[in-house]
């Protein structure tokens, strides 16, 4: 075990399932019961499914770009657009706002697009490594993106919903 490279460049993936995303589904099994009714994904609804089933009656998948085949919604969380408000009773978003430089309008929008009530998934990156190609873009601003995204879910949900 003494070496200064990983044993593996792949995050594991051939030998099993990857470590965050056994932490990030042990979440999302933990709050299935909150994937209920309408609700929105990004990037595929491969957790809608496999946590919400029977209880999802309609879902959407939000891309910012066009070329994803699942997309049923189109845009970009950092500005309103034409994302439907107070219309998702969950929304699952994992891994997902470390990549959006407006973190704050993100996370004011996702609690416009909730209905009264509505639950965000939300999961960040942690302990998986950073990619070698994405290291310069990524790799130090990781530190700094748990404050900002506390102090936007604070500011954006518990202030509001606390009448703060």
């Amino acid at each position: 075990m003494r070496r200064l490279s990983p044993i593996n460049s792949r995050f594991g993936s051939d030998r099993g399932k990857l470590i965050d995303r056994y932490y990030i589904e042990s979440f999302l099994q933990r709050h299935c019961t909150d994937i209920i009714g309408k609700v929105l994904e990004i990037g595929d609804p491969r957790y809608t499914f496999k946590f919400g089933g029977e209880r999802v009656t309609h879902f959407d998948v939000l891309h910012i770009t066009s070329d994803n085949p699942q997309t049923t919604l189109g845009g970009d969380l950092q500005i309103e657009q034409n994302l439907p408000l107070n219309a998702n009773d969950c929304m699952i978003f994992t891994q997902t706002l470390l990549f959006i430089y407006d973190v704050h309008a993100a996370i004011a929008n996702c609690y416009r697009f909730l209905k009264y009530g509505g639950v965000l998934l939300a999961t960040f990156p942690g302990i998986s490594k950073v990619v070698s190609h994405e290291s310069d873009k990524w790799g130090r601003l990781l530190a700094v993106y748990r404050s900002l995204n506390l102090e936007a879910f604070r500011e954006c949900f518990w202030a509001r919903e606390c009448g703060g």
